[in-house]
């Protein structure tokens, strides 16, 4: 059995498949716990079996269903594997879709404004065999929804869900364009950032000033995280801070190092600081 990952609906997730010729950015029909659903090829896993962090990521699937079975490589198989690569029928569909949920978006929108909901309504996403509505949404506070799902499902006779999705979700389902000038990291087809922490921004020496670390959603930025794994293997490289090495026959306490400057900083016992070039040390 091969795997690979697949983004669909704006989450990534890992999807087992056999005797079907793939390429990255090809779009395909893939089965979940629930329905048949629209993606687009990511990323291609090379090993036979599953690991461990790449099962984890099913928890971000979204699926209720996932909380009812083993995350394991038998359910993989089972129940998340690509179905087909997209037929022209399937080209025809997944357009119309997308064409019906501006209208389910305007109509949704008129009922919330008609219940006086304070919530906003960020998309609609209309499951690829149709069996599903998909309303993401953003919203300060709990809200009572039981009038409009009872709105929705007379309107349009499907199985109705409401997700509340934070702003980095947001950014991801909308687009944009960060402070980089590039395409959002949160919205291509790579996305699947867990954590991101202040901690990072410091591993990297960039200094811890809001505006300049937040993205346009308004939290810290994704390339911290994308970048963070690349200084950690470039520290490895250099002294631990607070160990003890020997520089022009004296012995000095590190203190620091710059991996952007490949400078590292070093206080003697009387505690005198000088910096100096990471290749003048003997630092395997």
């Amino acid at each position: 059995m091969k795997y690979c990952k697949v983004k669909h609906n704006s989450n990534v997730n890992l999807f087992s498949y056999e005797n079907l010729n793939i390429n990255i950015y090809d779009r395909v029909a893939v089965r979940t716990t629930n329905c048949i659903e629209a993606g687009i090829v990511s990323e291609f896993v090379k090993d036979e079996k599953p690991k461990v962090e790449l099962l984890e990521l099913f928890k971000k699937n979204n699926d209720n269903n996932l909380n009812k079975m083993e995350l394991n490589e038998k359910n993989i198989n089972n129940y998340f594997f690509i179905e087909r690569k997209f037929t022209e029928k399937d080209f025809e569909l997944e357009l119309a879709n997308r064409e019906k949920e501006r209208d389910v978006f305007i109509k949704t929108n008129q009922i919330i404004n008609k219940l006086k909901l304070p919530m906003f309504l960020v998309n609609t996403h209309i499951y690829f065999d149709e069996s599903k509505y998909l309303f993401n949404f953003i919203a300060e506070k709990r809200i009572d929804f039981r009038n409009l799902i009872h709105e929705l499902v007379g309107l349009f006779r499907v199985r109705i869900e409401l997700r509340q999705i934070g702003t980095r979700d947001r950014s991801g389902i909308v687009g944009g364009v960060g402070t980089c000038a590039k395409k959002l990291c949160c919205s291509g087809i790579n996305f699947n950032i867990n954590s991101i922490s202040v901690k990072m921004a410091k591993d990297q020496h960039i200094s811890i000033n809001t505006s300049k670390i937040s993205g346009v959603c308004g939290r810290l930025k994704c390339c911290l995280k994308f970048e963070h794994s690349c200084y950690m293997d470039e520290y490895k490289k250099y002294p631990k801070i607070d160990s003890i090495l020997h520089y022009n026959d004296k012995k000095y306490h590190v203190i620091d190092v710059n991996i952007q400057t490949q400078n590292v900083k070093l206080r003697d016992k009387e505690g005198n600081i000088i910096s100096v070039p990471k290749k003048e040390l003997n630092v395997n």
